[in-house]
């Protein structure tokens, strides 16, 4: 979640050309696909819009191909693995009225159960939340309203519900939520100054609660970014905010419920001098580092004795006729799992585009290593897709330039198998809100053998 107050500028504005190089496949019936997770080694599930009420439920193979879709007239809120098949919510309004639990049979390609379990109030939002292995959680209703009221909505296997209020209407300001594989839930939230872990068991109950001080100044803004440590029982938050000395820093906490202790990496400072010792590192990335106070955490991700955080330089400008977006240097951050640094690596890149055409950054790890798929910005009217391959281990650095597809890489239609991934890609036309996605298979192997374009 972001929660920041964006700075913004005047300049000119470079428009960008999608041109295709390479055939992707355009999804069926030219939908924009809304979400997509893996369900096995070979076989993804997820679900795209077409238009108002006009939805579908999808299975894809590792390839991308559409096996077998079923129309809903509604709105799809998610989906996740249920008791050997899959689960997906609807509702029949765009903003609140009833919510209905769906289960297919994926053997026999069918609905099996549609049952309206829920009225969502018009002032609130209904999400669907998973577990690590992407099995169905339960659904949290979060208030619109400014008391940030969270209830947990879990269903028995006849999909009766059950609530549990996880946090009460009071001045916190809610950060994230995960659950793990065992079924802890882990919630982060801030309050004035104090960032807050709370453990919850199965049925929402309170098990532990961690809370560490941060040198935050007083009605500042804040950008959080809260991961799940699959390795360990733990939930990690990265968070950018300006101290009471008024400088902008960057800190990264684990919450460790196990030991029973919070670890804290040592803050980051977003000044000159840490410019400058990135620029050493990567002297051609000076340019991209000039606007260092605007970088925030994106991404953490985790190994069995690693943390890596994704940081990314974000700026917002307005223009005579619009918002654009600039992304700048991205730099990932290693560290050992009591947070202490190992080394540091600077992505030398940019982006620049209409802010409704804005593309972040995509990071998953295989084999030990860090991939990182983002847009990149060459000359006037051009862009292309780049993946950069990070050995956490060696501290080495590769470059590889994707095929071209058209289109900007979309982290929802993206999918992660394990010898292979699904790229989603989603191709807007300017002034439109909503586009078409296209989807390309590779194989980790093919990506890896890509020529090494870094300098």
């Amino acid at each position: 979640m972001q929660i920041y107050l964006f700075r913004f500028l005047i300049g000119s504005l470079i428009v960008i050309s999608f041109s295709i190089n390479v055939k992707a496949q355009d999804f069926p019936g030219k939908g924009q696909i809304g979400s997509m997770l893996p369900i096995d080694d070979n076989t993804a599930v997820g679900h795209v819009v077409y238009g108002s009420l006009n939805e579908a439920f999808l299975v894809v193979d590792q390839k991308g191909q559409l096996l077998w879709s079923e129309h809903v007239r509604g709105y799809i809120k998610g989906e996740g693995k249920w008791n050997g098949n899959v689960i997906f919510f609807y509702t029949e309004k765009s903003n609140g009225g009833p919510l209905h639990a769906t289960i297919v049979d994926l053997k026999e390609k069918k609905i099996s159960k549609d049952k309206i379990i829920y009225d969502i109030p018009k002032d609130g939002n209904i999400s669907v939340e998973n577990d690590s292995r992407y099995n169905f959680s339960s659904l949290l209703f979060r208030s619109n309203r400014s008391e940030p009221l969270i209830n947990m909505i879990t269903l028995s296997a006849d999909l009766e519900i059950y609530t549990k209020m996880l946090m009460p209407a009071d001045s916190r300001t809610f950060i994230d939520i995960h659950t793990s594989k065992q079924g802890d839930i882990f919630l982060t939230s801030m309050v004035n100054s104090k960032l807050i872990a709370e453990k919850f068991d199965k049925e929402g109950e309170v098990k532990s609660k961690l809370q560490v001080d941060i040198d935050v100044r007083n009605k500042s803004y804040f950008t959080a970014v809260s991961r799940l440590d699959t390795f360990a029982n733990n939930t990690l938050v990265a968070i950018q905010y300006v101290n009471t000395d008024k400088d902008k820093a960057i800190s990264l906490y684990r919450f460790d419920f196990d030991a029973e202790k919070v670890k804290t990496a040592p803050p980051v400072l977003l000044d000159k001098v840490y410019a400058g010792t990135l620029e050493e590192k990567e002297p051609d990335a000076k340019k991209r580092l000039k606007s260092i106070d605007e970088m925030v955490p994106v991404d953490i991700l985790t190994t069995h004795d690693k943390v890596i955080l994704v940081k990314e330089i974000r700026t917002l400008y307005s223009t005579p006729n619009a918002v654009a977006a600039l992304n700048n240097a991205a730099v990932v951050s290693v560290f050992n799992k009591e947070l202490k640094p190992l080394h540091e690596t600077v992505l030398n890149k940019y982006y620049q585009a209409y802010a409704s055409f804005n593309s972040h950054l995509v990071s998953f790890i295989y084999n030990e290593k860090l991939y990182v798929l983002c847009e990149e910005s060459e000359g006037l009217a051009t862009f292309y897709d780049y993946c950069y391959i990070i050995d956490l281990s060696a501290n080495k650095k590769e470059k590889k330039k994707l095929p071209q597809t058209g289109g900007l890489i979309d982290a929802a239609s993206t999918v992660w198998f394990k010898n292979s991934c699904i790229l989603g890609y989603l191709d807007k036309e300017f002034g439109g809100m909503k586009g078409k996605t296209k989807l390309k298979a590779m194989t980790y192997e093919e990506i890896d053998k890509l020529v090494n374009v870094e300098r």
